[in-house]
């Protein structure tokens, strides 16, 4: 998030009913704030019938203007936003998080689904 935004995003793992954590960044000494909902696609070995539109899909339940919603994509294959279908959701934003080699140093994140989504691939600091 910090190098999409191109400033220093921190987080607090304050946990609510409808969301997970506290983003915050400063951009010309005005504090941002953002909840975000995180949502994990598991792994096929611990549930092979998930799948990113069900996911997506039991997001209708979630209501929030400022409500950010990202997906953790924890497994392997390929992923196409083209293929996903949007039910009507009334968050503020959709993103997408997932490793795109193997050895889990190359990651892409895309978003914001439900507007114009844009790709950045960032490595994975070490």
């Amino acid at each position: 998030m910090s190098l999409r935004l191109g400033h220093q995003v921190l987080f607090s793992p304050v946990e609510s009913s409808d969301y997970d954590f506290v983003a915050t960044w400063l951009i010309a000494d005005v504090q941002h704030f953002a909840r975000v909902q995180l949502k994990e696609l598991v792994p096929a070995h611990l549930n092979e019938g998930a799948t990113v539109q069900a996911l997506v899909d039991g997001l209708s339940k979630y209501s929030g203007d400022d409500l950010i919603v990202a997906i953790f994509l924890n497994r392997e294959g390929r992923f196409s936003l083209e293929e996903v279908v949007f039910p009507t959701l009334h968050i503020a934003e959709l993103w997408f998080v997932f490793a795109t080699t193997p050895d889990l140093h190359m990651w892409q994140l895309v978003g914001d689904a439900l507007r114009e989504p844009e790709v950045s691939s960032f490595r994975y600091p070490t």
